[in-house]
C-alpha cells in the first residue's frame, strides 16, 4: 500500500498508518530487501529530521540568524554517532545518493555532513512553518516544489529537515534522525513507501544483502 500526499496546491491529507515491513524471526534483512532494491534502482527520495539533539542547555533563539549555531540547539554526542552510523550503513548498503540539501539549521546541516560527508545545498525552504509569516502549506508548496527542480536524473535526493518540515509535507510525526522514503509520480502526487527509524539502518546493512544469499 501506497500513501499520497497533497500537491503543493491542495491541503494536506489526512494521516494514515505508513506500512512497516513484515519482520519475521528478528531478521530486517528480508522485510526490508524490496524496499533497499527499490533505493538503489529507483529516483527516490530520502527525507530525513536531523538526528538526536542536547536535551539541556542551548536552545533555538530568536531573532533565528542561519549559520550562528552558538544560538540554536545542536546535535549531541549520541546524535553525532547516530548520524555517523547511518552514513556508514548507506555506503555499505551501496544506495546512490546523488544530491544532499539541508536546511539552514547547524543541527540539520551537521547530520547531512556527518551522514553523507557533505552537502550540495543549504537552504531555507527545509525549515519549518514559523507561526508567523510562513504557514504549513507554504512549507509544503517550497519542499514539493524542491523535489521537482531538485531531484537528479538517476540515484537518490537526499534530505534533512524538521519536525514541522516533515508534518507540513507529509502529516507524519517523526523522531530525530528517522527518515521517510518518498516517491514522486509523474503527476506530482508523492507516495510514502516506507519509515526506517535512526537505530535500524546499521541492523539493515548487516542484514539485508546475507539475506539475498541464503536459501529458502
Amino acid at each position: 500500500m501506497l500513501i499520497a500526499i497533497a500537491s503543493p496546491i491542495m491541503a494536506q491529507t489526512p494521516s494514515a498508518e505508513i506500512p512497516e515491513p513484515v519482520i519475521e524471526g528478528g531478521r530486517l534483512g528480508p522485510a526490508y530487501a524490496p524496499l533497499i532494491e527499490r533505493l538503489r534502482s529507483e529516483r527516490l527520495i530520502l527525507l530525513f529530521r536531523h538526528d538526536r539533539t542536547e536535551t539541556t542547555g542551548r536552545w533555538d533563539f530568536e531573532p533565528y540568524v542561519a549559520g550562528s549555531c552558538e544560538q540554536q540547539r545542536g546535535l549531541s554526542e549520541a546524535g553525532r554517532a547516530s548520524a555517523r552510523a547511518i552514513g556508514m550503513a548507506v555506503e555499505k548498503l551501496n544506495l546512490p545518493v546523488r544530491r544532499v540539501i539541508s536546511s539552514t539549521y547547524c543541527r540539520a546541516v551537521e547530520s547531512a555532513r556527518l551522514m553523507f560527508g557533505g552537502v550540495h545545498k543549504i537552504t531555507p525552504e527545509l525549515i519549518g512553518p514559523d507561526g508567523k509569516m510562513r504557514d504549513y502549506d507554504d512549507v509544503l508548496a517550497e519542499v514539493t516544489g524542491l523535489i521537482e527542480n531538485e531531484r537528479p536524473k538517476e540515484g537518490l535526493l537526499v534530505l534533512l529537515g524538521h519536525h514541522g518540515t516533515i508534518d507540513a509535507v507529509t502529516t507524519r510525526l517523526l523522531d530525530e534522525g528517522d527518515a521517510l522514503v518518498l516517491h514522486r509520480e509523474d503527476d506530482g502526487t508523492i507516495n510514502i513507501l516506507a519509515h526506517i527509524p535512526a537505530a535500524r539502518w546499521d541492523e539493515i546493512a548487516r542484514d539485508v544483502d546475507r539475506a539475498a544469499y541464503e536459501p529458502d
